[in-house]
């Protein structure tokens, strides 16, 4: 029994038309996954891929050291004697982590993408890269004092021209890394397996891949997203209307491509004779925003729109029935070691299927200087912030202000949910800086907006 699990970065739930949107922008789901299982809601363990997926790999809210030296989703499998594998292209991971323990092959396509942009793209730059460097050793001020985010948004804008700083080597894309898991598929197709597959393509920038977008009139040229895409970054509040409509489109065009490869690897797995007792989980890292909370992409807090995933379960044992009630992203891990009657002690969350209650927590510390954690118990909606001795919280009632619109002052609620965060997340560093050690690596860095 092989066991796959698909994760889509930047994928919002509520974009998807199972979870109520207009557009059915992922019809693999109604062709393919018509009876799994669908979780609503499914909550991530941070707003942005770098806090999402680790957590999610070791099943633990501050990851530390198990990405690479386990336990980790694939530690239990492995010691069962499944064949382990890991795709990925998100350069945020490859940075920051070698490998992630106990996946017998893992490919992050580093030295491929690297070779690309020395091959295909113009490097930043020398003013540009003189400024990086700067802005790298006085980042921590910036943000602090009024006014100074914005002053050297336009400092950089004088430097590099909007139209310059995007690059588009910044993941592979999904019919190249969907060929990459069927060529890996098809070779062991005859062993029990475990694989993990991270795709890019919702990710900014927007556009890149589709040659007829599906949501979009045209396709977007690379003049019009090194305008648009470093406007929706640096000044979202300046973005029109139709600016924004646009984006969307292009997301929406870019979930859709997205199907269409997943329709190419789900059709391997039907001819390979696998699909029939295959365990399947569909998922997403983290969400994106829209203009909501005056910002765009993925920043720091754990707001509904960044948290909010979609989740789906195809599991061998059951099947057409859906499970309400709030799921965390550290659950998939016990999940999938339940398929096989195993679950190492230190994961963290819970076998999905168990009715236990849970209070997602999610910790974010990337593009703020500020450590953040929100805790989501019932309708309520809490997050907190601090540097230092500066803090600052926020209190929502999602059954009254579902967009998280307007902060209740309520002390006495706030304590109590301050109370139900674990002293580890507290107390433990969680922050996930991240760095790069060539220029390629940065530029994409840059692009996917961890820098």
């Amino acid at each position: 029994m092989s066991t796959i699990i698909i994760t889509v970065d930047a994928l919002r739930a509520d974009h998807l038309s199972q979870y109520g949107y207009r557009r059915n922008t992922m019809p693999v789901i109604d062709d393919w996954l018509a009876n799994a299982i669908q979780v609503d809601p499914a909550i991530a363990n941070g707003p942005h891929t770098a806090q999402s997926l680790p957590s999610l790999l070791t099943s633990q809210y501050v990851p530390g050291e198990a990405v690479e030296e386990g336990p980790t989703i694939a530690t239990p499998l492995q010691k069962l004697g499944l064949t382990t594998a890991a795709f990925h292209s998100n350069t945020a991971i490859s940075t920051r982590y070698d490998t992630v323990a106990d996946f017998d092959h893992y490919e992050d396509f580093t030295t491929e993408m690297d070779e690309e942009k020395t091959d295909h793209t113009v490097p930043s730059s020398t003013r540009s890269r003189v400024y990086s460097k700067i802005v790298d050793s006085i980042g921590p001020i910036i943000g602090k004092v009024p006014g100074v985010r914005q002053l050297a948004v336009n400092i950089h804008n004088s430097i590099e021209p909007t139209e310059n700083q995007h690059e588009f080597s910044v993941y592979v894309e999904a019919e190249t890394f969907t060929n990459q898991l069927i060529q890996w598929i098809e070779a062991h197709s005859d062993e029990d397996f475990f694989l993990w597959a991270h795709y890019m393509d919702p990710h900014r920038p927007y556009g890149l891949h589709p040659d007829d977008p599906a949501f979009a009139d045209e396709k977007p040229r690379k003049g019009e997203l090194r305008r648009l895409m470093p406007k929706l970054a640096n000044a979202p509040s300046d973005v029109t209307d139709s600016e924004w409509e646009r984006a969307i489109n292009l997301y929406d065009s870019d979930i859709k491509y997205v199907s269409e490869h997943l329709e190419r690897l789900f059709e391997t797995l039907e001819k390979a004779g696998i699909w029939d007792e295959l365990n399947l989980i569909l998922t997403s890292d983290h969400g994106e925003e829209f203009g909501e909370h005056e910002n765009s992409f993925h920043r720091n807090r754990g707001y509904e729109e960044l948290i909010n995933v979609p989740l789906f379960i195809k599991a061998h044992d059951r099947s057409g029935s859906s499970i309400k009630g709030v799921r965390e992203l550290i659950d998939i891990a016990p999940t999938i070691a339940r398929f096989y009657d195993a679950s190492p002690d230190q994961f963290q969350g819970k076998n999905i299927y168990s009715n236990t209650e849970r209070t997602p927590i999610v910790t974010g510390s990337i593009h703020e200087n500020d450590k953040s954690v929100a805790v989501r118990p019932g309708e309520h909606k809490y997050i907190y912030t601090w540097s230092g001795s500066d803090v600052q919280y926020e209190l929502y009632d999602l059954s009254q202000d579902a967009d998280e619109s307007y902060s209740i002052q309520d002390e006495e609620r706030a304590q109590k949910i301050h109370d139900m965060i674990p002293e580890q997340v507290l107390e433990e560093e969680f922050s996930f800086e991240v760095s790069a050690d060539s220029e390629a690596a940065r530029q994409r860095l840059e692009d996917l907006g961890y820098l």
